[in-house]
This record gives structure tokens, sequence and C-alpha cells, in this order.
């Protein structure tokens, strides 16, 4: 499997980004979409769609990493240089604004839009970020090597004619996952290298749930010298509000997911290597698992809620953008796996093939509410890259698949795997289900004749599915 996964990145390191938009036809029909617009963005070197938000006019933001010869607009803020990509387009697929941002090492992985149109952006840069003066970590975090970057967040203007505000974030490698609430304020991700020899600031831990990262430079496996926190950063970017650490002896990846709802109370998923993580009474697994999912209160200061995910065997890992919340605040994640805990009721009680995806459902105290498979007998891989929730608590996940059997709805617009033949042909897949995970609402193949790999998602306004991801063609 690990092969697969290596030739699939390989091909999409030569890809083009794309983005696609499937708007919800009349209420008669309303598991049934039409494709409103589908267009490639890229140059002559390889791209990578990795965020993506949608707003309340329907605009799409996304993120990732553009060629130097990718297109950009006019009057952004960076037109030439840097690896980091951002770019805006119209409900209706026009490019807005494109724009280059960061360094060569630059990848940005996640994007948010907030009420005014100002565009939050978080991930990995080199010792170049363009840091802005005032910044609360103006120091690079990072080993300084070539695969060790160090995260960084920065806030841009409506237009992208230039940034507000630009910050390092951490001492690991990137800010992979970042949100804001509903006043603004930012919650990322934080990673910790304990090979870095810069130490973040004690204040910004002063009361903290949990104030020490773990995890040491001879630690076991690439877990053991990493751990993972959150942290709270203010709208204007003056200062860290607050930061914790989520626990646990023996180190954890630096990857983690991370939402927020209208209490401030943030919800992390990450991959754990430590056997001791913190689970609270409501916690549906206490036993030691491959992944945890926690819930910090609004001032950082309490666990309110600590769970083991259950899964053993696979690779759950908080890809990207993992975690999201329904209106009530329960907690929806996915993840690859093969050992899933499955309830009554679920769509897909087994795994179809070596791994699935899997999606559970859990109260805000813990308890599992739902949880089910969806795959079929071949790889669902890497992913899925992104979970959405709309306001009726439809979970949307997007990834990708080998199987011919993938399972898709009546009306897909792609009801067959259109990939490049072989063993393994990938191409992105789109699900919909139900907020208690019995229903598949609409699911779909989206590739052509190459590859395929779905990575980021959002729901539109008008309840439109928004995903894009990359191509190519072998």
């Amino acid at each position: 499997m690990s092969a697969h996964q290596t030739v699939l990145y390989i091909v999409l390191d030569v890809a083009l980004a794309g983005v696609a938009c499937a708007a919800d036809k009349p209420a008669s029909l309303p598991n049934r979409y039409q494709l409103d617009f589908s267009t490639y963005l890229g140059g002559s070197d390889g791209e990578y769609l990795r965020g993506m938000d949608v707003d309340a006019k329907g605009d799409i933001y996304v993120a990732g990493t553009l060629s130097a010869d990718g297109p950009t607009t006019p009057s952004v803020l960076q037109r030439k240089g840097g690896r980091g990509w951002v770019a805006k387009f119209s409900p209706s697929g026009a490019l807005v604004w494109s724009t280059h941002f960061g360094d060569n090492a630059c990848t940005v992985f996640s994007i948010k839009a907030d009420h005014q149109g100002f565009v939050y952006v978080s991930g990995n840069n080199g010792p170049r970020l363009p840091v802005t003066a005032g910044a609360f970590q103006p120091i690079y975090g990072g080993t300084g090597n070539s695969t060790n970057q160090s995260g960084f967040v920065a806030k841009l203007k409506p237009d992208a004619s230039g940034v507000v505000w630009a910050s390092y974030l951490g001492n690991g490698y990137s800010c992979r996952d970042m949100t804001i609430d509903d006043e603004g304020n930012l919650y990322c991700a934080l990673a910790h290298d304990a090979h870095s020899k810069f130490v973040l600031p004690e204040k910004w831990f002063a009361r903290a749930y949990c104030k020490t990262p773990h995890g040491a430079p001879s630690g076991k496996g690439h877990f053991g010298a990493c751990d993972c926190g959150v942290i709270k950063i203010a709208n204007d970017g003056s200062k860290v509000l607050w930061a914790s650490w989520l626990g646990g002896t023996g180190g954890n990846d630096w990857v983690g997911s991370v939402a927020v709802g209208p209490d401030h109370c943030p919800v992390v998923m990450l991959n754990i290597y430590s056997t001791d993580m913190p689970t609270t009474p409501g916690a549906f697994c206490k036993t030691p698992s491959l992944s945890w999912v926690g819930k910090l209160s609004a001032d950082g200061s309490k666990l309110l809620m600590g769970t083991y995910t259950g899964v053993k065997t696979g690779t759950p890992f908080a890809r990207t953008h993992n975690v999201a919340l329904d209106p009530q605040g329960n907690i929806f994640i996915a993840f690859q796996a093969h050992d899933c805990p499955v309830t009554a009721g679920a769509f897909q009680r087994k795994c179809g093939g070596q791994d699935d995806y899997a999606i559970e459902k859990i109260s805000p105290d813990g308890a599992l509410l739902a949880a089910t498979f969806i795959g079929g007998r071949g790889i669902e891989i890497n992913g899925p890259d992104h979970v959405a929730v709309d306001r009726s608590g439809n979970v949307m996940i997007v990834g990708c698949s080998s199987s011919p059997d993938y399972p898709v709805t009546s009306g897909a617009i792609q009801p067959k795997n259109g990939g490049a033949g072989g063993k393994y042909p990938f191409d992105g897949v789109v699900s919909v289900l139900s907020s208690d995970l019995s229903t598949l609402r609409y699911s779909s193949y989206i590739g052509g004749s190459g590859d395929e790999m779905a990575r980021a998602c959002a729901f539109g306004p008008d309840g439109s599915l928004c995903l894009g991801g990359v191509t190519t063609k072998l």
C-alpha cells in the first residue's frame, strides 16, 4: 500500500490544481446535482490545492502551491517568487484574484475568510517569510533544514493587495490547520519539534491545560520527537491570547485538525504516539488507539472532553482538515482505517477493502453517536483530506479511491472510476452522508483519464458542494 501512495504522490507532484462546484437542483431532487463549473489552474510545474473556504456570498477561496509561471492577477501582493498560493473565485467560477505567497519553501494548507472579506492563511515557510512589524513570533522556529520548515499564519487584505499581518508560528514543521471564531480570532494547530532550538514564550502557556510539550530528539519513531497543541491568536495579530499542549508523555504527531463553535471552545483531532492521552468521564473509548479527539475550554485552561477514536490498525491520520462541528456542537471526524467501531444503522458496517474511509460522530461530552465506513474493494487513500458539515448536520468528505465499486448515488455526475487503468487507478471522490451516518445522500467520482485526488471541500450558502484537488495524465 505504501508503494502505491508513493507513486501517487510522485504523479501528483506534476499535477494541475482543479476546482469544481456542483450546484443543488430544485428541492424535488434533493440528492441530485449538476456541474456548475470546473476549471484547471496551474503552470508548467506541479501544483497542490490544500485548503478551501466559501463565504456567505458564495465566493470560493482556495490555497496550496503554484508554479512560478502559474496565473496571478494584477495588483496582488506577490506576482512572482514564492511557492505558496492563495486565490479567490466568484460563485460562477471566474478568477477574482490569484497571488503567490511566501518563499520557495512555502505551502499554504489552510484558508478562511471572515464576514468582512479578510483572508487568513496558514502553512509552512522557510526563513524568509515577510513577517510584519509587531508580529507575535518574528523568529523562524524551524530546524533550518529543507525538510523541516516553520509554521506561519497571516491575514491578507480582501483584494489580496497586501498583508495586514504575518507571523511565524511554533517551532515545528507547519501549521496545517486553522479556523476563526465569530469574532475573527484564530485557532491554530500548534506544532512542536524537539529538534528545534527555538523555545516558545512561557507566557503563552500561563493558563494552559498542559504547559509542557513532549517528545524528544531521541524519541522512538517520527511521533516521538514531536507534539501538537492549540493556540488562540487575536484577530489583529497583536498577541497570543493563550496556548496549550494536549497531554500525553510520549509525544504525538505535530499534525492536528482544529474546529471551533459559537462557545469558542476548540476541538482538536490528532495522531498520537502517547499511550496516556487524557480521557474524560463521558469518553466512548478510553483504551489507547492511533488517534484522539479533545475539546478545550474557551480559555484553554481545561480539558472538557477527551477520547480515543477506537481505531487500532490502518492509518487514521488527521491529514489536514479532518474535524468539523454541527450547529449542536457534535463533532465529526474522518480518517482512513480498517477497524472503525461502527454503530447500529450505519450506512456501511464493514470495511470493503484494504482500507476504507471512516466517519465518526461524537457528542460534545465524548459519546459515540454514529460511525460508519464508506468505500469499496480497492483502497480509499490519503484522507479524507477535508470534512465539512452543513446547517442540517449533513457531512461531506472528499478524497480519492482506487475502488471500482466506491458507493455512488443515482444521478452522480460521474458514476464510474475513470482512472488511468492498471491495478490501482485513482479518482477523486465526494460523498455526503446524513447527520446520523445512516444514509448516503450523494456520492460521485470526480476525475478523468489520469489520476485524481480531491483534497478540499466546503458547502456553499445555497447548499452547493464545492470541492477542489489535483489531477494528472500519466
